[in-house]
């Protein structure tokens, strides 16, 4: 079995902070998306063809996963300092 002795070292600040940024800025845009969409087919006009505009149920479940997630970011963490 091959193992390194070399490890990586811990990303600075600017590098920690550019990540976590990159990754709300891609829940919220899913977030806006999500909302469009379904605010779309919701108030679709519906052809004889067609039985729904959107499946209301599954872009539903999107919001509130990223809705979750989002808040989740907000929450203080279990395992951080009592008392702050």
């Amino acid at each position: 079995m091959w193992r390194s002795q070399e490890q990586l070292t811990l990303p600075d600040r600017k590098v920690t902070n550019f990540i976590w940024a990159i990754i709300v800025l891609a829940f919220s845009m899913t977030l806006v998306y999500s909302v469009w969409v379904l605010g779309n087919g919701v108030t679709a006009e519906l052809k004889k063809e067609v039985l729904y505009a959107t499946r209301s149920d599954t872009m539903l479940t999107i919001v509130t996963t990223v809705v979750g997630f989002l808040a989740g970011l907000l929450a203080p963490s279990p395992v951080g300092k009592r008392g702050s």
